[in-house]
Formats: C-alpha cells, structure tokens, sequence
C-alpha cells in the first residue's frame, strides 16, 4: 500500500486502527495527514502489525485511541518514521502519540516532532505552532482547523532533505524542499505541509508566509518586502509607520481580499510613512453597514498614507469609493497608480474610482478607467469640500447613471494641472465646472494600447491601459510633481522621464516630457522602429527618407 499527500481523517473503529489498520504486506505513506481519528482499542490514527512501514513528511495529529491515539506498533514490528509531526493525539491507557504495545516493536523515529520526545536523530519536542488548530469553529479535530506550520514555528528547516520516500510537492501542491526561515540553507520542514516563505521584514530578518502576521509583529521604521504570488487576505496598517513593498511589483504580487470589506486599510492615524508600494488590489467588496460600505479596495479614515505604484482593480463598494475611499482627515499621496473596474453599486453608490470626503489627497501619474458609479462620479467623485490635487492624471471611459462619468464634485474644487479628461461633461472643451484649471489639460483620448484587452470587453481586468505612440499624453505631463517626491520609475517599472524625439514636448517642469497617466510610452527597441510604436513600416522608411544624408552638422 503506498498513499501520497493525501489526508485519512475522520474515522472510527471499534476496536483496532481508526484511520489505517497494516496488518499484511507493507505500507509506504509520504507527505499526508492522519487526523482526527479514533479506535476503541489500539492505534487511533494508525495500528501497525507488520514490519515493513515508512512514514515520511506525514502529520499525525488529534487522533484518540486506548493505546496508542497517534500510531500502536504490535507483534514485533519497527516502522520507520522521518520527518513527521507526532502532536495533539491522545490516548486512554498508554502512548499518546506512539505505543509499542507488545514491547518487543520499536519505532525508528528520525527528524520528527513527537509531543512527550522520542529518541532519536534530530527529533524535537516542541510545540509545532500549528496556523489554527481549533478552526474557525474554535472546536478542535474538525475539518476546519488548518494544521499548517506558522511561521515562527519550529519544525521549519529542521527535516531530513534525504527522507526516501518525500513527494515533490507537499499537502498544499506547493514545493516540498523551500528555504522557509530564509537562511539560505534549503531544508524541508516537518510535516505534511511546507511553510512558503514569501514575506520578509528586512529591517528585523524575519520570513513570514503572509503579509499581516509582519505587519502585526513589525515596529515602526521596519521595511517588509513581498516576493510575487498572491496574497489571499485582508491587511490592516494598524497605526504602523512601515514600508510595505513588493520585490517583483504589481504585475506579479496581488493581494487578493476575496470579498472582504476591505482589501487595505488605514484607519488609526497612519501618515505618510505608512507605505504601500508595487501591489496589485483586487477583491474587496465593502457592503456592509457604516464603514464598511466604503473602500472596497482601499479605506483611509484620519490617516493619510503613501501608495505608489499600485493597481486598484476588480474592487466594489455599496456607497462610497469601490476602488478608494478617503474619509474624515485622510490626505494620502498617490502616485503611479491606476484604477480600473471598480465600482460603487449601491442605491448611494459614489465614487467608483475614489471617493474624497472633505479631504485633499495628491494624486499624480495616475491613471483611472472603466470604473463605474450607480449614481455620480464613476472616476471620482468628491463632495463636502474636498480639495484633492491631481498632475498628470488621465480619466477615460469611466460611467455613472447621472451622465457624471468621469469626475463629480459637490461642494468641492479639485485642481487639475496637465490632465487628459477624455469624456467631459458636455464633449467639448476642458470644462472648468469640473474643477479649477491649473493648466495643460487635455480632452483627448488617450489611445490606450489595448482598452479592450484580448475579451474586446472595455473595463476588464484584461486591458491595457499602457499608451500607444499617437496618445496625446506623452510628453505633455508635468515632472515637478513627481521630481519632488522623488518618483524615478512608471508603474511598469521603467524609466518616468523618457523623451520620445519625434514627438513635440509639450510638458512643463525640469524635464517637459514627461507623460500624463501611470505608464511612460518607451521605444520598443525594435530595429528600424524610428516612431517608437512598435511596428516597421512604411512611416518608419518616411521618416529615414526625410533625414536621408543628415548629420550632426545639417541645419
């Protein structure tokens, strides 16, 4: 018999081996769990009667017995047993977690965690600091409790890399052989599951598996970097004045709130060394009651963060802001950040964007599309007297049932300097009622690369709101905003101030090239590619034609 990675759990036996009873042949299990089973008599999890058993990478946890709750050896047999967790299992009579009933078996146990200790080459005894073991329910040895290790648990990097029998993959599908406490020395843990560690607080060294359990345990100044991969989970700053970045940048790092109310909060003062850097924010669904009907993707109330290069998408809210909402004395600065497909659904549904309540954010390079309002502002609405600065920004293609698309302002006066604002109230002109004109803004579309993305949807997670060579807003930003932070890079992460030579710099600033929106337009690098828009054709051989026999010396 030879079972891998899977779980035998939940059983019950009236006399011997609640969950697996080998008494013929030989049995071979690698990389699972034995929980929560029970025998009336001998081996709650496993009774063992023949000499030929290996159990390596297994968990044997919560399982109850008379002898023997974990595993009951009998009639002269010596299984061997590497890498495994021995804990919480129980007995009436006689061993808890190993009973060798007839005293003439002998466990061989090697590199494993049993409660009580067990002789034996690198075996601990040590509390093995399981996630959650009571669930949920807070009911222990039920189907909810998640026995996977925590991070600060000490069966991480102590197992045997040489247990014959380990599967490639542990319980979870994940790598069974990773660097989990990030020491460079890849070693496999105990048990069936492999702590991922993918979160990292430099400032302290310490690896975490997800991004709240390092914030709860960071002191402020810390930095908490984040490899790529997506984060299921809801994160709360708490008051923290920490720096939370991804290594890899939003393409690749997502977290994902999965219906949560909130996605990312600050609501404990936070300023602005409270940092949230290079993520990608999807998932929340603020429709509860009070608070918890605003920000789905991101709520600020009396805090005024830092967020810069992010993507806020796939983000709702019953009432205010399905992308952000900044509430009560909350100014963050935002910069290279784009908003798309978010919505505020509700019956008072603002914002769809970002919603602004009595607040002043700056926001710069920042693009927002496809969102959408029930009611008004499906790029941003603002209301009771809000001031928010925005540089360089690009509003396009945003909907709200009023007809206020793009930006809606009540009692409020944004200032607008050197934005695109491609679907104005009434298609003309740049519309001063929309906000106080701070100059060099645009009604033009923008020409994305791909509005529609690869579904021919607009508004979905797919499109590509990257601009193409004949978009208006290269080259007609302003660079003293983003200069004085200082913001060197795109959301891409590629160069901010990138002059294309065949287009006219129409911008301001140390730098008059700088693009409007999120993403600065680069050359392709393609050879041959002289208007950088990523074809060779026949407007490229125009252009060599027209500067045929040219050289530095050519009025």
């Amino acid at each position: 018999f030879t079972q891998t990675a899977g779980i035998i759990g939940y059983n019950t036996a009236q006399n011997n081996g609640g969950g697996m009873y080998v008494h013929y042949g030989s049995a071979t299990l690698s990389g699972g769990q034995i929980i929560s089973n029970t025998a009336a008599q001998e081996g709650g999890g496993i009774h063992i009667a023949v000499d030929n058993v290996t159990l390596d990478g297994v968990q044997i946890a919560e399982n109850r017995a008379g002898y023997g709750g974990g595993i009951c050896n009998h009639t002269n047999c010596d299984p061997n047993l590497s890498t495994c967790i021995l804990w919480g299992n129980n007995a009436n009579i006689a061993g808890s977690q190993i009973c060798n009933y007839d005293g003439a078996s002998s466990a061989l146990v090697t590199y494993s965690d049993v409660q009580g200790g067990w002789p034996g080459k690198g075996n601990i005894d040590e509390d093995p600091l399981f996630v959650d073991v009571d669930g949920p329910d807070d009911i222990s040895c039920t189907q909810d409790d998640d026995l996977r290790l925590a991070y600060n648990s000490p069966c991480i990097d102590v197992g045997d890399n040489a247990a014959p029998t380990l599967p490639p993959t542990d319980l979870a599908g994940n790598p069974r052989v990773m660097d989990g406490n990030g020491d460079g020395t890849v070693v496999v843990d105990m048990g069936a599951f492999e702590f991922q560690a993918r979160v990292h607080n430099t400032t302290q060294d310490i690896w975490y598996e997800t991004i709240q359990p390092a914030i709860d345990d960071a002191n402020g100044g810390d930095e908490i970097e984040v490899l790529p991969g997506t984060y299921s989970e809801a994160i709360d700053f708490i008051g923290k004045a920490v720096q939370l970045y991804s290594s890899g940048g939003p393409e690749v790092t997502i977290i994902d709130g999965t219906g949560h109310y909130h996605v990312v909060q600050c609501v404990n003062e936070e300023g602005p060394d409270t940092i949230l850097q290079g993520f990608t924010i999807t998932g929340g669904n603020a429709d509860g009651a009070s608070s918890d009907d605003r920000g789905g993707g991101m709520l600020n109330i009396n805090s005024s963060p830092t967020v810069t290069h992010c993507r806020f998408s796939g983000n709702d809210a019953v009432s205010y802001g399905g992308g952000m909402c900044n509430w009560d004395n909350s100014d963050p600065t935002i910069t290279h950040c784009s908003f798309s497909e978010n919505s505020a659904y509700g019956q008072n549904g603002y914002g769809g964007g970002m919603f602004n309540w009595t607040r002043d954010p700056t926001v710069t390079n920042c693009t927002f599309s496809g969102n959408s309002a029930n009611l008004d502002g499906g790029g941003m609405c603002n209301k009771s007297n809000s001031y928010p600065n925005l540089t360089n920004c690009i509003f396009w293609g945003n909907t709200a049932s009023s007809g206020s698309n793009e930006i809606y302002n009540s009692i409020s006066i944004p200032l607008f300097s050197y934005c695109a604002i491609a679907d104005c109230l009434d298609g003309g002109s740049w519309d001063i009622s929309l906000g106080s004109d701070g100059g060099g803004n645009l009604d033009a579309d923008p020409k994305f690369l791909d509005a529609e993305g690869p579904d021919n949807i607009f508004g979905t997670a797919d499109d590509n709101l990257r601009l193409t060579y004949y978009s208006p807003c290269i080259d007609a930003g302003d660079s003293a905003v983003p200069l004085a932070v200082p913001i060197l890079f795109d959301l891409d992460g590629k160069d901010r101030y990138t002059d294309i030579e065949t287009i006219a710099d129409t911008g301001v600033g140390p730098f008059t090239f700088v693009d409007m929106g999120a993403y600065e337009f680069t050359c392709s690098g393609l050879a041959g590619d002289l208007n950088c828009d990523g074809e060779v054709n026949l407007l490229d051989l125009c252009i060599l034609a027209n500067h045929w026999l040219h050289s530095s010396n050519t009025p």
